[in-house]
């Protein structure tokens, strides 16, 4: 096998400096031609074929131009084109990118996040009063990031009464949401 592709490298980067690929580089070229003539070498037939390095370079510059066809068809043309938002962009003067310029709510103002804070405190101060005990440990317990296995064993209860007791909440924490 390395003995065939040091042999006919030269043919497939022969083949590929003849070819132009939008939207990638001259490696990317040369890799469709690699793969081009792997698949000469796996569908090759001397019965069927003659020689082999007719049929090699057929196969790779098949490979190249089917690669060139796919990246140039109008159905693709918007992402053969398309640019990301991530990119420097022109009326960014380089320093951020086309997304940082666009306006948008992707960052919530102050006083919405001071809001939502009080609320959120107003919530669970309004739960924690209608909670049992074991409820009360539970919520705080999953607040912190506990898993139920966690959990049940902390408070030496089985895993279906911590379920329970979640659900519990849940029922509880939407009757709270709907009064406030």
């Amino acid at each position: 096998m390395i003995v065939l592709m040091a042999r006919y490298a030269s043919l497939i980067k022969a083949t590929a400096g003849r070819y132009f690929l939008p939207g990638a580089e001259h490696e990317d070229v040369l890799q469709e031609g690699w793969i081009g003539f792997w698949n000469a070498i796996q569908h090759f037939d001397n019965q069927r074929h003659g020689y082999f390095s007719g049929f090699a370079k057929l196969c790779v510059s098949r490979q190249i131009v089917s690669a060139v066809v796919r990246a140039t068809r109008a159905k693709h043309q918007i992402l053969n084109s398309a640019w990301s938002l991530d990119q420097p962009g022109r009326e960014t003067n380089n320093d951020g990118s086309w997304l940082d310029s666009l306006p948008g709510s992707h960052e919530p103002s102050p006083e919405l996040f001071v809001t939502d804070q009080e609320i959120s405190c107003q919530i669970i101060q309004t739960l924690k009063g209608e909670l049992t005990p074991l409820e009360s440990i539970v919520f705080d317990a999953r607040r912190r990031g506990k898993t139920y296995e966690e959990i049940s064993r902390a408070v030496k209860r089985p895993r279906k009464t911590i379920d329970n007791a979640l659900q519990r909440i849940r029922r509880k924490l939407k009757k709270t949401r709907k009064s406030i």
